[in-house]
């Protein structure tokens, strides 16, 4: 029986975004799936109107407004109220393709040893859009080793986006990492999870002995609508920032 998914929505200000990618999950070919959102939009009536028009089409919503608190607390805030084994984290200017959970849910379902799979996307830029990273065209497995290895030297660049996978819950699991001791760091986290994406990208893709690369485009990533993340022009510098104090993390990553 196909796992239960748990979809994360941390939304801030952009009820446009927010319904295009309710939009894309209520054309998901896979169902069995919850959408947990945390909200701390100051036009509240705006974002409840959208809700309420995708709990009527047979979404199961769980829906929480809270006082700003910054996206990697939010997010956590969403993650305790989840249910599902498995966990996808969709930001509110992003969106799914249509069979995006259907081939990510069947492949973590059959590669046990795999606590991660990673799809192709696609980022809007204003000017154009572009597939910012291919895998190639056949489904690929690698240890995970081999992964963190890529990842860390160089990200990947927008791939950092947590969109691009679904992952297993597991007893480390995490969803942001905004311990960091560098206060600049730590700010830009606080207000965009700029930096954060990372570690949990490579924590959790860490975290058993392989990962799964998929062919197909599963996500979009709205920069059209001004993401902080992937438009910020100080991006590279945190992600700089964030490697020099995850080379010293302490490790707890799969050990075979």
């Amino acid at each position: 029986m196909a796992k239960k998914i748990s979809i994360i929505i941390q939304s801030h200000n952009r009820p446009s975004g927010l319904q295009r990618a309710m939009l894309s999950l209520q054309m998901q070919t896979f169902k069995n799936f919850e959408i947990v959102i945390s909200d701390d939009s100051e036009n509240y009536s705006e974002i409840v109107k959208i809700i309420n028009a995708s709990a009527a089409h047979g979404l199961e919503i769980n829906f929480k407004h809270t006082q700003p608190c910054g996206a990697a607390e939010s997010m956590r805030d969403a993650y305790e109220r989840t249910s599902g084994e498995y966990i996808k984290i969709l930001h509110d200017d992003d969106w799914l393709t249509p069979r995006s959970l259907e081939y990510q849910n069947y492949a973590l379902s059959t590669n046990l040893d795999t606590n991660a799979v990673y799809g192709r996307a696609i980022i809007c830029y204003p000017y154009e859009d572009k597939v910012f990273y291919s895998f190639g065209e056949e489904v690929i497995k690698i240890p995970s080793s081999e992964w963190v290895s890529l990842y860390a030297s160089d990200g990947f660049g927008p791939l950092q986006s947590p969109v691009t996978a679904l992952y297993r819950r597991h007893h480390r699991f995490r969803v942001m990492w905004d311990e960091f001791t560098n206060p600049e760091l730590r700010e830009a986290a606080r207000k965009t999870g700029a930096g954060t994406d990372v570690s949990l990208q490579v924590d959790n893709a860490g975290s058993n002995s392989a990962v799964i690369l998929l062919p197909y485009v599963v996500c979009f990533l709205g920069t059209d609508m001004g993401s902080c993340t992937q438009t910020d022009k100080n991006i590279s510098n945190y992600y700089q920032m964030w490697k020099q104090e995850y080379d010293s993390h302490p490790a707890w990553r799969y050990q075979p």
